[in-house]
């Protein structure tokens, strides 16, 4: 390889970390904000306030192992991005439209 070639992919390579790191630092931050909008919900007295509150605390554990995961600069599990995806899904029963689940095959992005 020359030279050039060894600094393009190291620029890759950088550029590759540096999008890992971004996106960790998103999903950190979405199982933050689940987090606390659990916390929120078990102060509710909304009959559907705890079952919200369980899916919100599912929801930061499945983005805290996928920030995890981009960190180590792998892909998030297969169950961490199916729990994400259902996290979404269900009627929360606290005006959420009804949602068709998502069918997208994540594996090929």
């Amino acid at each position: 390889m020359s030279s050039g070639d060894d600094a393009y992919l190291r620029a890759m390579q950088d550029r590759r970390r540096k999008q890992l790191q971004r996106m960790a630092d998103a999903a950190e931050g979405m199982a933050n904000t689940a987090e606390a909008s659990a916390r929120v919900h078990d102060q509710m007295a909304h009959p559907a306030a705890a079952e919200h509150a369980a899916r919100e605390r599912m929801l930061a554990a499945a983005e805290r192992d996928a920030a995890e995961a981009l960190r180590a600069g792998e892909l998030p599990s297969q169950a961490s991005r199916e729990a994400i995806r259902a996290s979404g899904s269900a009627l929360d029963g606290l005006g959420t439209a009804d949602r068709e689940p998502d069918k997208r095959d994540t594996e090929r992005q």
